[in-house]
């Protein structure tokens, strides 16, 4: 068995219902002792359901307190994680998704430059909107494909300058 990647990232806090789940579930089993766990969770939701907003209210302001506890810690952690807290991140979200072989893309590498028929796409596809995607998609290649090499070149020189970008925004990612 692989071992467990654990991250420093603060824990979002359960909602409402769950903060009521918590508290309600061992008073519930020391009623109900042969309860399913199944079973007690839709009792939970059944007593949940019932309850007056009064009652809910409570449950919520702690819901409140801890999101805004959350949303500090989670801020600090943000504003001083570290590159080993983010390779601790990627390699949880990877085994989170079971997906060994797809490689986890750092969140602060720069986006990739867009090609000249991206530029383009972008310009034409509100006129297309109404249709389906695909519909889209195949308007636009066509549409690109009728155009000549004088009418790309705005496509292309912008094309050109985002290129440049992505490669000067690599530059300083990789601390060269």
């Amino acid at each position: 068995m692989v071992g467990k990647v654990t991250s420093n990232k603060p824990k979002r806090p359960g909602s409402a219902f769950l903060l009521f789940s918590n508290e309600m579930r061992g008073k519930y089993k020391a009623e109900h002792p042969t309860a399913s766990v199944t079973e007690t969770s839709a009792a939970l939701g059944e007593i949940w359901k019932t309850l007056g907003e009064k009652e809910k209210e409570k449950f919520g302001k702690e819901y409140q307190r801890q999101k805004s506890l959350y949303d500090a810690d989670l801020q600090h952690y943000m504003e001083h994680r570290t590159q080993e807290d983010i390779a601790l991140e990627m390699k949880a979200k990877s085994r989170k998704h079971k997906n060994k072989d797809k490689k986890v893309k750092d969140p602060n590498q720069p986006k990739r430059p867009l090609s000249a028929y991206m530029f383009f796409a972008q310009e034409v596809r509100p006129e297309f909107s109404s249709k389906p995607v695909t519909e889209q998609a195949k308007a636009l290649g066509a549409r690109w494909s009728l155009l000549n090499d004088h009418q790309k070149e705005k496509y292309n020189r912008l094309a050109e300058k985002d290129k440049k970008r992505y490669q000067d925004a690599m530059v300083v990612y990789r601390g060269h």
